[in-house]
């Protein structure tokens, strides 16, 4: 017991000590606002070949906007957005990485951005969602940055070998895919595809990949996530074939068939 004794306080002690760290970083993090960090970001690289984290946070905003428009969404808070990657140049992330994101929208909260913005800011790394997570904006946020990310991966990297997934680009796929099925978000990747070249040439960064790298890869992902909720692999592949490369609408028709298939007329049939 002396020895189990001895082992909790010595974890106690650890975790004073990194409670510590954290109080201090925040204070010191405090001194300056998330808006005079933005030009930080430009120290940055985002990717080889693909820019800065500050044309990253840039882009990201204006697909922000761009999604939801596409899916008659307005906001109001949109300018708020280019902050969604200001807490990288932060001390308590530089400390503790796995915070990026939950820093920033509690900087955010400290500063009175509104609400939505801040968990937007929050969640934004988070892969997925429960029914009753609402706030949209973290939805569309989320999707914006992890599409850049696929898309800033493929400029450099040209494309994804082996199991390993060190930058969870296989991960980030599926992510967007679930949410896109999951809150019913209606987004055409070939437009999104299109729209993102043209922010990274606009930001003189030459781009040289074609969508159908990003679109097979898509591809293989629904493949993935529908195999194994047990749909029929033919019902998968006719309803890619051909398809826009949009998930949402993509989910709509293997459930419509798969439906048609079962019933007494799909037997018939």
């Amino acid at each position: 017991k002396e020895k189990q004794r001895n082992l909790v306080k010595g974890n106690q002690n650890v975790i004073k000590a990194r409670f510590n760290d954290a109080s201090f970083f925040i204070h010191e993090d405090l001194k300056k606002k998330l808006d005079e960090r933005i030009l930080n970001l430009k120290k940055i690289v985002f990717y080889k070949n693909a820019g800065t984290l500050f044309q990253r946070a840039m882009r990201i905003q204006l697909m922000v906007k761009k999604i939801l428009e596409k899916n008659n969404k307005n906001h109001k808070h949109i300018n708020h957005l280019n902050l969604s990657n200001a807490d990288l140049t932060t001390d308590l992330v530089k400390e503790f990485p796995n915070l990026q994101g939950k820093v920033g929208g509690y900087y955010a909260q400290i500063e009175k951005i509104p609400t939505d913005v801040c968990l937007a800011i929050s969640d934004q790394y988070e892969y997925e969602f429960d029914e009753s997570y609402s706030n949209y904006l973290t939805f569309i946020l989320s999707i914006a940055q992890k599409f850049d990310l696929l898309f800033g991966y493929f400029m450099s990297y040209g494309k994804l070998s082996g199991a390993g997934d060190p930058f969870a680009v296989r991960r980030s796929s599926l992510s967007i895919i679930k949410i896109c099925i999951d809150k019913k978000i209606d987004i055409n990747f070939s437009e999104l595809f299109i729209y993102l070249r043209s922010l990274y040439e606009e930001q003189n960064l030459e781009v040289k990949i074609e969508f159908k790298l990003i679109e097979d890869f898509f591809k293989k992902r629904i493949e993935v996530l529908f195999s194994d909720l047990d749909f029929n692999s033919n019902v998968i592949s006719a309803s890619l074939k051909k398809s826009s490369m949009n998930p949402y609408v993509i989910s709509e028709k293997i459930k419509s068939l798969s439906e048609f298939i079962n019933s007494k007329s799909g037997e018939d049939f």
